[in-house]
């Protein structure tokens, strides 16, 4: 591909957060490495610590209850949407079975609940999957 062909220059991309910028954290990092040397030693640096250190317990923990929603939701939210359809078309179904009729308005709200399920559960977990991929790094 030609590169003079794209539309997008380096201009048009947005600067990142001073803070991330590769310099400013090899900076940081390097600084945390020398401490943990200076005071355990060399041969018994924790590279786990440091890093630990670097990236915080705070972004650690949240990484740690993102993806434990996240995971949460995959698993158990298809079965029970499903589950809760299932049980409304059953009734639905034994209600027209009987002779009542189900007027349209007290269709409504199911049925906007049907959209939501079917629409919004994937949605929520593309959101979420993305959330995953950028906390992760």
């Amino acid at each position: 591909e030609n590169s003079a062909l794209t539309k997008i220059s380096a201009k048009d991309i947005p600067l990142s957060d001073p803070d991330d910028e590769c310099d400013v954290c090899f900076r940081k990092f390097q600084a945390i490495w020398k401490e943990e040397i200076a005071r355990s030693g060399f041969a018994n640096a924790s590279l786990l610590k440091v890093v630990t250190r670097f990236v915080t317990y705070r972004k650690v923990f949240a990484i740690g209850f993102w993806n434990a929603f996240y995971e949460g939701f995959l698993f158990l939210g298809p079965p029970l949407a499903i589950k809760w359809v299932t049980k409304y078309l059953n009734w639905l179904y034994t209600q027209r079975g009987l002779g009542v009729d189900v007027s349209g308005t007290a269709l409504i709200g199911p049925s906007l609940l049907l959209i939501l399920i079917f629409a919004g559960l994937p949605t929520m977990m593309a959101i979420s999957n993305s959330m995953c991929t950028m906390l992760n790094g």
